[in-house]
């Protein structure tokens, strides 16, 4: 029960938040940026005042895509999805390991981490072969696999932790690759997206 309520709440936090930011960014710059900076106001209340919530990291994990992914490349200020950044994610998701694996990061920490971690791997991944190849490309297709295979590992992953921290973990990765299998099947208009 733990797994199935951390998957699918991570799951509506991530369409909601996604169908929030589509109609968000239909008002304008000025809107962006003041609920941009609403946001990152709760960010760092939620990280100061950190309360006993399994789910409170999960909501600052995405926050903090919200904020420094989503907005800052809507708003011009970056490209989340160019080889560059691919980069940076790179070297940031291996710190974030290093520092998890010596004990330097928090639980709730690690989650939130790993959380904007997941999101910005996963969306740079389908921007880059979605709409750089095309749905049908053969790589994108094969990539698609990809994200099956991060399935089946989470479960497998699921089946040996004991701990809460590496359930939660699990769970980031179930919700995160269950909505990036969604974004294929949308792209390869098997079904039509809600929204």
């Amino acid at each position: 029960m733990f797994i199935l309520s951390n998957v699918l709440f991570i799951t509506l936090v991530i369409f909601v938040g996604h169908v929030g930011l589509i109609n968000l960014y239909r008002w304008g710059r000025t809107p962006t940026l003041t609920v941009g900076a609403l946001l990152a106001g709760v960010i760092v209340s939620l990280l100061i005042w950190q309360k006993e919530s399994r789910f409170t990291p999960l909501v600052v994990g995405a926050l903090l895509w919200a904020v420094l992914g989503e907005m800052t490349g809507q708003l011009g200020y970056g490209d989340i999805v160019s080889l560059e950044s691919g980069f940076f994610l790179i070297g940031l998701i291996a710190l974030v390991g290093w520092l998890v694996y010596k004990n330097r990061l928090s639980e709730s920490l690690a989650i939130a981490a790993a959380f904007f971690l997941a999101i910005w791997a996963c969306h740079f991944v389908l921007v880059n072969l979605l709409e750089r190849l095309g749905g049908t490309h053969p790589v994108t297709v094969a990539s698609a696999s990809l994200f099956i295979a991060m399935q089946a590992l989470a479960v497998v992953m699921i089946r040996r932790s004991e701990s809460r921290f590496a359930l939660t973990l699990c769970s980031v990765l179930l919700a995160c690759g269950f909505w990036s299998i969604l974004e294929y099947v949308w792209a390869w208009r098997a079904i039509l997206r809600p929204w």
